[in-house]
């Protein structure tokens, strides 16, 4: 049975909060369910609380007015997001997609900053993942400028890797539009290094997974 307290203690920042402050964070906490394709905030928003997920996935991403997407990271399940603008007071930075149907619990911005006031040294746990987070948009802007395509979907496909029954295994099914978003380059790209993938036995698909059977070439 769901459980929205110990759901709010595998948040990094709030795992080391008293009971009294992480009951108080589930009482305010809402259940949020998304459909597939569905934006939850965009880049401009004003922020009014983060989200913790408890099923489905995430993108995280940036556009333009011509429909031009980059996804600049991928949150799963016990993944959160939308923590940042609330310490500032900014608007939101990027955009937020639910990538398959996805259920949240969404902690208003009242109740984060109730806790905030009562625990201000959670600011510079925030602050340190958040700059994780910067880290992890860096390496993609220099991977765009410095990589070739099949470079960065190799290494991006390393990256969300997991282990799975001793073999890697990225932990859900992308579309090659998907992919292609990723790493700022064409479904037919991304499409045409997957096939040479699989007709090399480097990589097989089930149950539409990608599963990395041997080492990719120049991935390591």
């Amino acid at each position: 049975m769901f459980n929205r307290e110990t759901q709010i203690k595998t948040v990094p920042f709030f795992a080391d909060l008293a009971p009294e402050s992480i009951s108080n964070i589930a009482a305010a906490a809402q259940m949020r369910s998304i459909d597939k394709h569905e934006v939850i905030f965009r880049e401009g928003d004003v922020a009014d609380g983060m989200y913790l997920i408890q099923s489905g996935a995430v993108k995280v991403y940036v556009d333009d007015e011509n429909g031009h997407e980059l996804t600049l990271f991928v949150e799963n399940a016990n993944g959160y997001f939308g923590e940042a603008s609330l310490i500032n007071d900014s608007v939101r930075t990027a955009s937020v997609a639910a990538l398959e149907e996805t259920l949240l619990l969404r902690i208003p911005k009242d109740a984060f900053l109730a806790c905030l006031a009562k625990h201000p040294e959670l600011a510079m746990k925030i602050a340190s993942l958040t700059t994780e987070r910067l880290r992890r948009s860096t390496d993609l802007l220099r991977s765009l400028a410095l990589e070739n395509v099949y470079q960065r979907l190799t290494h991006k496909m390393m990256d969300m890797a997991v282990t799975t029954n001793d073999e890697l295994a990225l932990p859900r099914r992308f579309s090659h539009q998907e992919f292609a978003n990723m790493i700022g380059a064409s479904r037919e790209m991304v499409g045409k290094i997957l096939s040479d993938l699989s007709k090399g036995g480097y990589i097989e698909t089930r149950e539409g997974i990608v599963h990395i059977i041997k080492k990719l070439p120049n991935a390591w």
